[in-house]
Parts: structure tokens; sequence; C-alpha cells
């Protein structure tokens, strides 16, 4: 009698705590595009909770166990799956559109000595598309939060415009604003875990 009761205790306690962790991952998927700060709130608390680690992940019959190991098992996924593939289906009607939209704008800036259509970016621009940035979003690898933006006052709108027209004129965009920082976030459900497909990035 004791037995069955103690079994049946632990199928109920693992029940409970399988869905528990579900609900984690269903609230972190949930607030990971709309609110930053409840977003780390949230893992840190899923943290202190979970008392499971799923330490390895596998990937083209590598298994990565380490924590350096992992990340760049799945820096070495993500690059992988964002990379242009061969494509039976390739709408090549699509991509001559594209060029010879991109031809015509180049051939219109080269006729008007200009870099852009319409001219190089002015502040005013830059103030209105400023104004319209989300507060509570994820910084980049610059460091730099749309709430520093927002009210960093002209200063900071004159050098925003200042660099975005060094790169439109060099044609070259700086390596930082290339780099990004993506935390993988498990799907949820009876996935597996060591499996970098049922993984979210959220960046």
């Amino acid at each position: 009698m004791y037995k069955r009761a103690k079994s049946e205790f632990r199928r109920v306690q693992q029940v409970a705590n399988e869905q528990y962790i579900q609900s984690c991952y269903d609230d972190l998927n949930e607030t990971a595009e709309c609110d930053v700060r409840l977003f780390w709130k949230q893992i840190k608390r899923f943290k202190g909770r979970s008392s499971k680690v799923y330490p390895e992940i596998v990937y083209e019959n590598k298994v990565c166990n380490t924590p350096e190991s992992v990340a760049n098992c799945f820096a070495e996924y993500f690059h992988d799956i964002y990379q242009p593939k061969d494509e039976n289906n390739f709408d090549n009607d699509f991509k001559c559109s594209i060029e010879s939209t991109y031809n015509e704008i180049i051939k219109t800036c080269g006729v008007e000595g200009e870099y852009l259509p319409g001219g190089l970016i002015t502040e005013k621009e830059v103030t209105e598309l400023i104004g319209q940035l989300k507060y509570r979003k994820a910084a980049g690898h610059d460091r730099v939060q749309n709430e520093h933006l927002r009210h960093g006052g002209i200063s900071v709108v004159k050098c925003v415009t200042a660099i975005f027209n060094i790169i439109v004129k060099q044609g070259r965009i700086p390596q930082n604003w290339k780099l990004g920082l993506l935390v993988p976030i498990f799907k949820g459900g009876t996935k597996c875990k060591t499996s970098p497909d049922n993984y979210r990035p959220l960046g």
C-alpha cells in the first residue's frame, strides 16, 4: 500500500514538474519578442527553479558536452541554416526583377550625382525613425539600447546621421554591426533536447 502510494506520488510529481517546465518555456517564447526585461527575469526564475541539466547537444554526428563546445555547436548550426541553399524551385524572374530595380537605383544615383535616391539621410529622417523605436528591446553587439537613442537628444541624432551617411558614401557596414548575440531557447514539449533543431534563436 505504501509503495503504491509512493510510486503514484512520484508519478504525479513528475507530471507536475514537466507541466511547470513546459509553462516556463511557453512564457519565455511569449515574452521573447515583446519585453526583453521580463524575458531575462523569467530566464533567471527558470534557472533557479529547474534542477535538470541537459548538457549535450548533438549536431553532424558530433557530441558537444562542454559550455564552449555547445556554444560553438549552436553557432555552427545557426550559421548553416541561414546560408542560401541551392533550390530546384529558384525564382529567377524575381531575381531579375530585383536586379533591374537595383540597376535603376544605381543609374539614378549616378545621373543625379547622389548617393541615394532623394539625397543623403537627414537629421529629420533620423529623428522620426528614432521616435518609432520601442522600449525594452535587447541591445545589439554595440550595447546601445533604444532608450539611449530615444533620450539622447540632438547630439545623438547628429552622430547617428553622420554615421549612416559615412556608411552610404563608403558602401561599407561596420563589422560590429554584423555581430549579434543569439540565445537558444528550447521549443518545449516532448522534442529531443539534444538536437539544435528544437531550439529557437533569440537575438
